[in-house]
């Protein structure tokens, strides 16, 4: 089918429109309909699957379809997927937060590439159409903010010497997400009266 320059124009700011309004969507959960079965990414024009079939996780975007998003929450649910969070005491804080925000921008950068990936295979006939180019500069803005919903606060916890888990500039007390109790094994064995177990007793002060 052959299409005139005027129709080209219309399928061209149809097409942007239409991605615009499911973009918040498919940045947030990397698929469509998440509450409903979960569509994946599809090349609009040939039904090419390009993302996968399920949510793997939630990155923070305002208006995604459903319930509002919440960003703290989001983070919340990011940060139980390191699984080297649990060696935090292994390494010092510094080297701690900077690899927990390597990895969780890492999930920001695969999502970007899905759904960039996704914006491409749709546009890439419609060239340079002024819809077009505001999508992707509303595809990248959206980046810059998720990047930012997901990094890490890194300054020293309220309640004890190490770092901050919430997001960057939160509101409220800063919160490494411990108890914030040392772990470390107690130097001052006199001051146990459980000295004879296998190991050394946990210090357990603040």
């Amino acid at each position: 089918m052959i299409f005139t320059v005027p129709a080209i124009e219309n399928l061209a700011t149809q097409r942007a429109q239409q991605l615009r309004g499911l973009l918040p969507t498919a940045l947030a959960f990397g698929v469509l309909e998440p509450q409903s079965g979960c569509e994946p990414l599809r090349n609009l024009d040939n039904d090419e699957v390009l993302g996968p079939s399920s949510k793997h996780y939630t990155l923070y975007v305002p208006h995604a379809s459903g319930e509002p998003l919440n960003p703290a929450s989001c983070l919340a649910e990011l940060r139980t997927l390191w699984p080297e969070r649990l060696d935090r005491y292994k390494a010092t804080e510094a080297d701690f937060i900077s690899g927990y925000n390597e990895f969780l921008q890492g999930l920001v950068k695969e999502r970007l590439e899905l759904v960039g990936q996704w914006l491409q295979a749709n546009t890439a006939r419609f060239g340079e159409h002024s819809e077009v180019q505001g999508l992707m500069r509303a595809f990248k803005e959206h980046g810059e903010d998720m990047k930012g919903s997901t990094l890490l606060c890194g300054s020293r916890c309220s309640s004890c010497g190490l770092l901050c888990l919430e997001m960057r500039r939160h509101e409220g007390e800063h919160d490494c997400k411990t108890t914030h109790r040392c772990v470390h094994p107690c130097e001052r064995l006199m001051d146990h009266e459980d000295v004879d177990m296998d190991g050394p007793p946990s210090c357990g002060l603040p």
